[in-house]
């Protein structure tokens, strides 16, 4: 059993590891950080949060749970260096680091997934009623 304190997880006692006593008894202290990373689509930016040992698909789920697209049609790249991230890796594996952008494309119709499309701020024009006297 685990018990989590302050970002870090205590596990219960483990064979051939040093220990330390912590209120728990003797166990061992795991650091894990905690990470965000930006999946972008179109004008849409989802903030997961995540560990670095989660795998590609494990993020894809999380994906799923937010916009009801299953995990096989969706492909995430890393815009940083346009890789196609694997979905057995982990997040370490493949460089993703703390507060990246992640592209997310879909599956079309004809089975082939769409393009990256990222709408970025620049990328919109003011609308004259946001200001009703026409001053943009």
């Amino acid at each position: 059993m685990s018990k989590v304190h302050d970002k870090t997880i205590v596990l219960e006692k483990l064979q051939n590891s040093r220990f330390y006593e912590h209120g728990y008894g003797k166990c061992q202290a795991i650091r894990i950080e905690a990470m965000y990373i930006r999946v972008k689509r179109n004008k849409t930016t989802y903030f997961l949060q995540c560990d670095a040992t989660e795998k590609i698909l494990d993020i894809k789920q999380k994906l799923h749970d937010l916009i009801d697209q299953p995990v096989f049609d969706q492909r995430l790249i890393l815009v940083a260096t346009g890789e196609v991230l694997d979905d057995s890796k982990t997040l370490a594996d493949q460089k993703v680091e703390n507060d990246a952008v992640v592209a997310l494309v879909l599956r079309k119709d004809d089975n082939e997934f769409e393009d990256v499309n990222i709408v970025k701020p620049d990328d919109f024009y003011p609308s004259r009623d946001a200001d009703p006297s026409g001053n943009w």
